[in-house]
């Protein structure tokens, strides 16, 4: 397996070819790619649209939250482990589509023409992605966490924040509230709730840890530069729970 880092050059050259150069005149191609890619099965399934938690709903539920990590169309560029499409058309890139993450079931809603044609595809087959936000198209990536070794089974896309000798991550968990609904004796809620939080991670070596939101645990994770780090927090105020915070400090860390 590539290292980490190969695969970060390899996604910051991917986005260089696909949206510094002549965009225009490769739109038709793109597109023609991104059709034959969908148009092929395997990996890719068809879909109905955004659908809820159905594991936990039923037909009096109403749902309060959602399981995508965005639920507005955002533009995206995927990587994919493997080529797909038909022959003398793959690729193992789709780029300029409007996409929908569903982190309960790991996959990518796609609109490959219009919100009458979407298309799925499991996030198990994806490498990593990059959705754009803004006039300005700031990109924010994500990585597969199959990527790294762990030591805990972790599963899904992990948001970076920081790379370097420490590379720091964020992974948008789902809590799901059950529906408590006692019919006999009219108790209970027959509500969905849906919550989302942040978790942190960091990876060194390609090894992949959690990060505690505490001063005392991120410093033992960063405790090879530990006086460095310690003197930096006395003059920084700040949030250990803050994804920019944290992304400042191991910015720092990464400069040592």
């Amino acid at each position: 397996m590539k290292s980490f880092k190969t695969y970060i050059v390899t996604f910051l050259v991917f986005q260089f070819l696909l949206f510094n150069c002549n965009f225009s005149n490769a739109q038709s191609d793109i597109n023609q790619t991104t059709k034959d890619v969908f148009n092929t099965g395997g990996s890719l399934f068809g879909i109905n649209g955004a659908t809820v938690a159905r594991a936990f709903t039923n037909d009096n539920s109403n749902v309060f939250g959602t399981q995508l990590l965005d639920t507005v169309w955002r533009e995206a560029s995927i990587r994919l482990y493997k080529k797909i499409g038909t022959p003398g058309r793959e690729s193992d890139s789709i780029a300029g589509v409007p996409v929908r993450y569903d982190i309960f079931n790991n996959d990518f809603e796609v609109m490959v023409n219009s919100k009458q044609d979407i298309r799925g595809l499991n996030g198990r087959y994806v490498r990593y992605f990059t959705l754009f936000y803004g006039l300005e198209k700031k990109p924010k990536i994500y990585l597969n966490v199959a990527e790294f070794k762990a030591v805990e089974q972790i599963t899904g896309f992990m948001e970076l924040l920081a790379t370097g000798k420490a590379t720091l991550l964020e992974q948008t968990k789902l809590s799901v509230t059950k529906p408590t609904f006692n019919a006999a004796l009219n108790t209970g809620t027959k509500d969905v709730r849906i919550v989302k939080t942040p978790n942190y991670y960091y990876v060194k070596n390609n090894e992949i840890f959690k990060l505690a939101n505490t001063k005392k645990k991120i410093i033992e994770a960063l405790s090879d530069k530990e006086p460095d780090i310690k003197k930096w927090l006395d003059t920084n105020d700040i949030k250990f729970k803050d994804s920019a915070d944290l992304a400042r400090l191991f910015a720092y860390y990464n400069t040592l």
